[in-house]
């Protein structure tokens, strides 16, 4: 018997697995009051060492420590916890390698502090890989190959999302656990250099990995905003390329968007990222960022519910979409 679709959302676990919008101030908010279980919480600067990664971290749990609302995730229990006390549970994530620079142990610190998901390369080369804006496409280093061995001794997921396409492909052959893709679209479907090809879809989904969906505009159409069936025509790829129970939900809420951060400041942060070489135009042109109309912003979270059910998405597959597919990694990972 199908449910209505504010009750269907209402009983689902929903997790944005790729957050970076809640790290900035209290921003976290537009995640509430989109109704969220939990989010993956990316800890900033990207480009931090040591103590600015502490500090980061630092900022997480004082905002955790002074809001009963948020919840800090440790393991999958948490997040059913977080469903049940209706509030917001926190993963923290790091998107790179660069916090760990070439000291290995700093993994298991990070993971005693609460890390328990790391994106291998942002675009760029680093000391595991090359990220996916690198023209080499150089594969993953003999120390990257350990990073990925200690995370899995951890129980931290490997996320592959930015990373190049060898790198990906190699570090799927080394975890001995499922990977993810955080954040990820169908090159196919539109052709991004941050988008995915075929084979490293396929080949995460055959180690029981998921693809978290990417809302943000540049990935999903040549549309200065797409509406949310653009976004829709990726999820239907996937479901076609390696079935309902590899996707997932990485909207990518950024601290660029429109609707939640000013235009001015969204250009200073583009500035910054296209100087230090984070981006470069040819992928990111510059803001403002307009994410798919009807989920525009986290608040409108609710209304992928009757975007899916348009398509003909069951109740059960809406509801692995939406956390249940992620859950499952963890429990493998974790």
């Amino acid at each position: 018997m199908e449910v209505t679709e504010d009750r269907l959302y209402d009983e689902s676990i929903i997790i944005d697995t790729c957050a970076p919008l809640a790290t900035v101030g209290d921003k976290y908010r537009h995640f509430i009051n989109g109704r969220l279980t939990a989010i993956g919480a990316t800890i900033f600067p990207v480009t931090g060492y040591l103590p600015e990664t502490i500090k980061g971290i630092a900022e997480w749990y004082d905002r955790i420590n002074k809001d009963e609302r948020l919840l800090q995730v440790l393991k999958v229990d948490d997040i059913y916890k977080a469903k049940k006390e209706k509030k917001l549970g926190i993963i923290f994530s790091f998107q790179g390698t660069n916090h760990i620079q070439s000291d290995i142990s700093l993994l298991e610190i990070y993971y005693r502090l609460g890390l328990r998901q790391i994106l291998l390369c942002y675009n760029k080369k680093n000391a595991v890989g090359d990220g996916c804006e690198e023209p080499s496409n150089g594969g993953l280093s003999i120390f990257g190959e350990k990073v990925i061995k200690e995370m899995n001794r951890l129980g931290i997921v490997v996320d592959l999302a930015h990373t190049g396409y060898r790198t990906t492909m190699e570090a799927m052959e080394v975890s001995d656990k499922p990977c993810i893709f955080s954040h990820g679209n169908p090159y196919n479907v539109h052709h991004s250099p941050r988008n995915l090809k075929d084979e490293q879809v396929i080949k995460i989904a055959k180690m029981g990995g998921v693809i978290g969906i990417n809302g943000f505009p540049t990935f999903v159409s040549d549309s200065r905003q797409p509406d949310i069936n653009q976004l829709i025509d990726h999820i239907d790829y996937y479901t076609k390329l390696i079935g309902i129970d590899h996707i997932c939900i990485g909207l990518d809420y950024c601290e660029s968007m429109a609707g939640v951060i000013p235009d001015d400041v969204a250009m200073k942060e583009y500035t910054y990222r296209i100087e230090t070489g984070q981006w470069s135009p040819k992928t990111y042109p510059p803001p403002p960022y307009h994410f798919p109309k009807e989920i525009e912003i986290p608040d409108m979270m609710p209304n992928i519910v009757p975007a899916l059910k348009a398509r003909g998405y069951a109740d059960s597959d809406i509801k692995k979409i939406l956390g249940e597919n992620y859950i499952r990694v963890l429990n493998e990972v974790w």
